[in-house]
């Protein structure tokens, strides 16, 4: 008498389940880090928008200092991960500006400060950092 042999044996299905947790558990943390950098990407989307401004300002007036009082700006809160987004004086210099963008708790509230310098050949320079957030981007570390 022969004996067909049908489907899994339950050890089989043991093991695959296993593997299955397995891979669950490392895969779960790592997207939840994808999602986190992705909203605070989205903070750098907003500073990118007031960065504009910014640059619009000082070649329409031809400035040869960074007052950013004047500046007129929209600040384009579109995403429900920022909390706020301005142009503010810096808190260093006399005449100088920075862009602040705070995140909302689902941003885990990382705040990215965008600051420009104006260089002789009236050209600005960026500078961005993050408080050393370890959801912010490489260049905002």
């Amino acid at each position: 008498m022969k004996l067909k042999f049908r489907g899994f044996s339950l050890i089989e299905l043991m093991i695959v389940i296993a593997i299955i947790g397995i891979l669950a558990s490392i895969a779960v943390p790592s997207y939840r880090n994808y999602i986190m950098k992705a909203r605070v990407a989205e903070l750098l989307d907003v500073g990118s928008a007031l960065k504009n401004a910014v640059n619009d300002y000082i070649q329409g007036t031809a400035a040869t200092t960074l007052d950013c009082t004047n500046i007129q700006y929209n600040v384009p809160l579109a995403t429900a991960n920022v909390a706020t987004a301005a142009i503010t004086k810096a808190a260093a210099a006399a005449n100088g500006c920075q862009i602040n963008v705070t995140g909302t708790a689902t941003s885990n509230a990382t705040k990215i400060t965008i600051t420009p310098t104006l260089q002789a050949d009236g050209s600005i320079t960026w500078v961005c950092s993050s408080g050393k957030s370890q959801f912010a981007p490489s260049n905002c570390q």
